[in-house]
């Protein structure tokens, strides 16, 4: 495999897309299993 491939071809824009859709994951997971955690203590208590 080149090692151009593993690198990729992003420009800088790209790039910065990518991480803020990331943080944006992050983000919304984080308050998913926040919401799960508060609304079900007994799976909390298993964490």
């Amino acid at each position: 495999m080149p090692p151009d491939y593993v690198a990729g071809d992003l420009t800088g824009a790209e790039l910065s897309e990518t991480l803020d859709v990331l943080e944006r994951l992050e983000t919304n997971l984080a308050t998913h299993i926040s919401d799960a955690e508060s609304s079900s203590p007994a799976c909390a208590s298993d964490a």
